[in-house]
């Protein structure tokens, strides 16, 4: 059993699929319509991979893997389910039953699961967190994380540190992110044509991906607006309209997506003088210059957006970037 986990767009999907080649391999992408209907949907797909009919599925996930037990005896298979907590969500009791499933199922097997999922919270919850059914059952877990600046580098090979530092600035260290870049573009067609654009790939990204995390993302919205701007708790809070005492458990879900850093003085335990940044670029860029204008980008003036707005801050973007590549190459 293998646990892999990490936040939207980060590539585990891809890790995964990179993994499979060559391999014996079962996926299935986990969906929100219940733990019932996917063991159905999963049936429907193990049964086209040994080249069968159908298998009768009337306990669920049980009978799915007990079907792919009496089928692989003792090869080699790697079966992944990206998205469980999709499955966690609609039904609390999924984590005792591949408890199970791992116990007294596959135990037996040369099988390889992978469980993953974005949903950070709730995959350490229900799959690492020693109160967790399935704790001590998996033989590893790793948190698919962010590019460092050195990969961020090694991702557009024929540019100049100059212009990856520009679009590492704006871009950020997502993989999904950077694939978006045009390397033929300048940095501010880059801007235009993949961010503020209407339509375009990463246009309100940050706002889409809260909403796939969050029921109620406003709140988390307008602290990332406000920590744009500010990096003291009290001043964050009262430029989200946030009362102080409520702001570490939103502080805290949003530090577990990797979404925002603390730094603290490195000579003080405890401390008031702790600074909260925003760690994705991507998500800084936007919550800086483009909420904020929204109504010109919904009527597309990006051009005016990118004059009025934001020409003028990109030095200093660009110095931010630099300083974060440096702290990265001289550690």
């Amino acid at each position: 059993l293998l646990i892999i986990y990490g936040r939207r767009r980060v590539g585990k999907t891809e890790l995964i699929k990179k993994f499979q080649e060559n391999k014996e391999h079962i996926y299935y992408l986990c969906d929100k319509t219940g733990s019932e209907k996917n063991a159905w949907k999963m049936a429907k797909v193990i049964s086209s991979f040994f080249k069968d009919v159908t298998p009768a599925i009337e306990h669920g996930f049980e009978d799915v893997f007990v079907y792919i037990k009496s089928r692989i005896g003792k090869k080699k298979i790697v079966i992944a389910l990206d998205e469980f907590p999709y499955l966690v969500e609609k039904d609390p009791a999924i984590p005792s039953l591949f408890q199970k499933i791992v116990d007294e199922v596959l135990s037996d097997t040369e099988a390889m699961l992978i469980l993953c999922g974005s949903s950070m919270g709730m995959m350490y919850e229900h799959t690492i967190s020693s109160k967790s059914p399935l704790y001590g059952r998996k033989r590893g877990f790793w948190e698919v994380r962010p590019f460092l600046f050195k990969d961020v580098c090694k991702f557009f090979p024929s540019l100049s540190l100059e212009r990856v530092i520009e679009i590492f600035s704006v871009f950020g260290n997502v993989p999904a992110y950077l694939k978006e870049v045009n390397t033929t573009f300048s940095i501010k067609e880059n801007i235009k044509e993949k961010i503020l654009k209407k339509g375009s790939p990463l246009y309100r990204e940050p706002e889409i991906l809260l909403l796939e995390e969050f029921r109620e993302p406003s709140p988390y919205q307008n602290i990332l607006e406000a920590m744009s701007e500010e990096a003291k708790l009290s001043k964050i809070a009262n430029k989200a309209k946030i009362e102080a005492k409520d702001m570490p458990k939103y502080l805290k879900k949003l530090l577990q997506l990797s979404l925002i850093r603390k730094e603290q003085p490195i000579t003080e335990k405890k401390t008031k003088k702790t600074l909260y940044f925003i760690e994705d670029n991507l998500f800084y860029f936007w919550f800086r210059f483009c909420s904020k204008n929204l109504s010109f980008l919904e009527e597309g003036k990006e051009e005016f957006v990118f004059e009025n707005y934001i020409e003028k801050h990109l030095p200093n973007l660009f110095a931010k970037g630099f300083e974060s590549a440096c702290k990265e190459l001289l550690s």
